[in-house]
């Protein structure tokens, strides 16, 4: 018995197998049978490569930052935005028109210019300052208040109303914005508050949250940010508005007058802001997330999905992760590379891509202005050396990693305001002119109503609505076909409504259609998704019956034997 079991396919292999445990039943096996004995199949390294799973990814388990809806988010915001602009400024010069009235001169009549609408609105604002300089002053004395106190309140009066009336419309609309600047910081200095001011004008771009692209433009946490920002806001905004006014008058030839730029300068501040915000967005989810990632599964030894997990929640602030796991990692952690990626990704706030478009915008509209610093303002350079020095030391932070200021977002702003110095005023007056012409359009012809063609796209949905939630019932898209559902009950409810009041405007008429169109997309979407999802499941369900078949019949033969 010694020969056959050296020579036996169990010892064959030489020193590798010789460490095995010889099962008990070998040599009865043995004794009993002269076949030789049957032993299972030994995989080569060549086939238990073939079979490993390959490593999973660590992007495979974290989820990236969502690109695509504040993409969408932002454009719908600022072309929204300059439809309202260009809507307030037409019907505001049109009312100033029609008060002025026709001017005749020696070419005969004509329709006021630019500049006789401006003389009459200044007119028309001292008369009203003064007539409130005199109601208060009435108020003042009626009351028993003390000579110090009504002697401040006058001259406090007289002070703002000078400066109310020496400034342009760029000026007055940046007091306004400074004013909710103050506001919202004042909503920063109330503890109670700080979490709702966290979540809602704090930018985040791992929160999902696309609103915040808007709000975080007028929100300031720190005095020191609010007060530069504001001075230099109030400064740039009259010569951004004076550059609109000249512009415009160069550019139109008095042909579509413009009564006030208080309208275009909003929409010009806050679609520079969003852009900065949007792709300081960009720039996080598609350049800095995937760094931190990276640092982070280099800087963990041995990595696991869970304890990748775990540092990521820690330093990513991702929400999956609980408050206390993500502090422990965060203690555990003492390396340089994982510390850095978590100071790479944070949230954003400030107006500064905003006034740095308008900064852009006066040293191309402007290139011979001097500028001087806040704190010495002795020492005066010119606006292009300025802008120059200011651009490039924002370059260079964005390539060396700095994260004190935000230089995407810096960088962003300013190009917004360079693009807008070369050709934004044609599409300003282009959407001025699109909107003369609808307005026209309604008024002397008798537009049919898109109400009803509106209506009937719900319908077709509505009609489909019992075949999307029976191919989707008890599935995780179940609870997204039901909310689908109730956003085109809303929206039908709202055409019912409107359609109710009347005739609706082109900007509602336009948010309507935006409206359906997006509906319809994401119901389409959810259809093919559906349709996928039950596809699958049918060919899990095939394959999971061919396989009691195949069990089936190899017991049967089984029992025969």
């Amino acid at each position: 018995m010694i020969f056959p079991l050296y020579r036996s396919p169990l010892l064959s292999f030489g020193r590798l197998h010789t460490a095995r445990r010889i099962p008990p039943h070998f040599f009865r096996t043995a004794r009993l049978s002269t076949a030789p004995a049957s032993t299972p199949h030994t995989p080569t390294l060549r086939e238990q490569l073939a079979r490993a799973a390959p490593a999973p990814s660590i992007f495979g388990t974290i989820r990236r930052p969502k690109v695509l809806r504040h993409v969408l988010a932002s454009s719908f915001l600022c072309l929204s935005l300059y439809l309202w602009a260009a809507r307030e400024t037409n019907d505001t010069t049109d009312r100033w028109v029609k008060e002025l009235g026709i001017q005749h001169s020696i070419l005969g009549p004509r329709s006021p210019t630019t500049s006789e609408l401006r003389a009459r609105i200044m007119q028309d604002l001292a008369d009203d300052l003064n007539r409130y300089g005199r109601d208060l002053g009435d108020f003042i004395q009626s009351r028993a208040f003390p000579i110090l106190f009504r002697n401040t309140a006058a001259e406090l009066y007289v002070w703002g109303a000078n400066h109310w009336l020496a400034a342009n419309d760029g000026k007055r609309a940046a007091y306004v914005i400074s004013a909710a600047n103050l506001a919202v910081y004042t909503m920063w200095r109330i503890r109670r508050l700080r979490p709702f001011m966290t979540r809602h004008f704090v930018h985040d771009p791992l929160s999902g949250r696309w609103h915040t692209l808007f709000t975080s433009v007028f929100s300031h946490n720190q005095f020191w940010h609010l007060a530069f920002n504001t001075v230099a806001l109030t400064g740039f905004a009259s010569t951004t508005s004076h550059w609109m006014t000249l512009h415009e008058i160069r550019t139109s030839g008095n042909r579509i007058p413009e009564a006030t730029t208080w309208y275009h300068f909003l929409a010009f501040y806050v679609a520079a802001g969003v852009f900065a915000n949007l792709v300081s967005h960009l720039y996080t989810a598609r350049v800095l997330y995937p760094r931190a990632v990276q640092q982070l599964a280099r800087a963990t030894t041995a990595p696991t999905q869970s304890s990748l997990r775990t540092r990521i929640a820690a330093f990513l602030r991702r929400p999956s992760a609980s408050s206390s796991s993500a502090a422990a990692a965060a203690e555990s952690t003492t390396d340089a590379a994982a510390k850095s990626a978590a100071y790479a990704i944070r949230g954003g706030l400030g107006a500064s891509g905003a006034i740095y478009a308008c900064v852009a915008l006066t040293a191309f509209a402007f290139p011979g202005t001097t500028v001087s610093l806040v704190f010495f303002p002795v020492w005066q350079f010119d606006i292009r050396m300025a802008v120059g020095g200011i651009l490039l030391l924002d370059l260079v932070g964005l390539l060396r990693g700095w994260r004190f200021f935000d230089h995407a977002a810096h960088l962003a702003g300013a190009a917004f305001g360079a693009w807008y110095a070369a050709s934004g005023m044609s599409y300003w007056l282009a959407t001025r002119a699109a909107h003369k012409r609808s307005s026209a359009a309604s008024q002397t012809h008798d537009r049919p109503s898109a109400l009803p063609a509106l209506a009937a796209r719900i319908a077709a949905l509505r009609e489909r609505e019992a075949a999307l939630l029976a191919r989707t019932a008890g599935t995780p898209a179940a609870r997204r076909v039901e909310a689908i559902v109730r956003r085109a009950k809303d929206v039908e409810g709202l055409l019912r409504e409107v359609e109710e009041r009347g005739q609706p405007g082109d900007l509602l008429l336009f948010i309507l259609r935006s409206l359906v169109w997006t509906l319809e997309k994401v119901w389409e979407s959810t259809e093919r998704e559906a349709a996928r999802s039950a596809k699958k499941r049918e060919e899990e369900g095939k394959g999971e019956g061919e396989g009691k078949d195949g069990e089936g019949g190899k017991g049967g033969k089984e029992e025969g034997g």
